[in-house]
């Protein structure tokens, strides 16, 4: 890794504020041998494959009913957990 002078800092994150990139690059902190063009191709593409991720996740509502579902010896962890969320009244993402 190498260490960067405040000038250099100061020029590229100026270069960052005024170009229209969506992913503005910082791996150019630790990696002095790639093209700026590369390394802003592989975080758009990073950030794309997140996007999708993120935008594709429907997370159902946690069960605190311990009728509703049959646990296991191994749900105990999981058990305790609703317990102490239905305890405290916690009803936000949750099947009361």
């Amino acid at each position: 890794m190498t260490e960067i002078d405040t000038e250099t800092l100061a020029q590229w994150y100026s270069l960052a504020m005024l170009s229209t990139i969506e992913a503005h690059p910082v791996m150019f902190l630790i990696d002095d041998t790639s093209p700026l063009d590369a390394l802003i191709e592989f975080q758009q593409l990073t950030f794309l494959q997140d996007r999708i991720i993120l935008e594709n996740q429907h997370p159902h509502l946690l069960s605190l009913d311990g009728t509703m579902e049959i646990p296991a010896l191994v749900d105990r962890a999981s058990v305790a957990y609703r317990r102490w969320l239905k305890s405290r009244g916690v009803r936000y993402g949750a099947l009361a």
